[in-house]
Parts: C-alpha cells; structure tokens; sequence
C-alpha cells in the first residue's frame, strides 16, 4: 500500500487557497500511484486558526469548501483532510479535530482527534472536544487505525511519564 503524506504548507484562514493546495498534492500523489492521500492536521483551514474557530460561519464554510474538494477529487485517490467538525452534542467543546475521508466524489468517514495539547503554543482543549473511541479505515483488503497528531505520542514505551491518562493507540 502507498500512502501519500502530503507536505504542503497551508494558511490559516484561506480556505480556497488551501483547496487548492490540497487539490494539485493530492493529484501528484494520484499520479505517483498513492493508494492514500493525508493532509496535515487542520489543512484546510491552516493550523491553528484560533478564534476563526469561534465563528460559526467559518467553519461552515470549511464544509461547504470540503465538499466541492471532494467533488474535484472524484477520481484520486481516498484522502484524508484535516478540518474542525462542528460537535453535535450540547455538552462539551463545541468541535472535534477531525480528519475527513473523501472519496469517489463524497466525504466519507470521520476521524476525530483524542489527545488536545495544551502547553506551549497549543490551545486546543480551548476549541476542541476530545473523542474517545478507535477508529479505523478499511481500504482495500486492509484495515488502518487513525489518529491525528499528538495522539501517537503517549506511547508508554517512550515517555517516562506521558502526558495524558488516555492512550488512543
């Protein structure tokens, strides 16, 4: 299997322009024969948007952008695209940290973010809902399990003390 980590560097806030660089890395990476194509986390909105996350607008808009990508992307290959998901539940943060399949034309599944990191320059617990349970993609004959960013890096092997209580892995 080949899977395209698409290095592309987005801007915050420049949905089309994003689109776009989304769009052309992903047919590179169709063209070089990836069975999957991933975007960085956040990708279509650029990461970390801060308080454009607050507006209700904006990441509508960001759903209305992923679906005419999907639509573009009808005859690539399967690709994952980081985007904030509005959470559905009156309880919580009001977004999920999400990487949404596309595929044939259509999005397709959803894969939210567990571990939200808040020290440095990251503030994600502040926008984001932590979610809970495993997540896997068939394609083809295989099944992946996946994860968005920091929640590979809580690995009990690595860290003398982890950082967080929950390991998604």
């Amino acid at each position: 299997m080949k899977i395209a980590l698409l290095q592309i560097n987005p801007t915050v806030g420049d949905l089309q322009g994003n689109k776009r660089l989304i769009f052309e890395a992903v047919r590179e990476a169709g063209r070089c024969g990836a069975d999957l194509a991933i975007t960085p986390e956040l990708a279509l909105v650029g990461y970390l948007p801060r308080d454009l996350l607050l507006s209700d607008g904006f990441v509508r808009r960001s759903w209305w952008v992923v679906e005419e990508l999907a639509r573009e992307l009808a005859d690539q290959p399967p690709t994952l695209v980081g985007l904030p998901e509005p959470n559905p539940s009156q309880e919580g943060r009001p977004l999920f940290n999400t990487a949404l399949l596309v595929r044939g034309g259509r999005t397709d599944q959803r894969f939210r973010k567990s571990l939200l990191p808040t020290y440095d320059v990251f503030d994600e617990d502040r926008y984001f809902e932590p979610f809970r349970e495993p997540q896997f993609l068939a394609l083809g004959n295989r099944q992946l399990g996946i994860s968005v960013c920091e929640d590979v890096w809580n690995d009990r092997d690595f860290w003398k003390r982890r950082r967080y209580h929950h390991d998604p892995i």
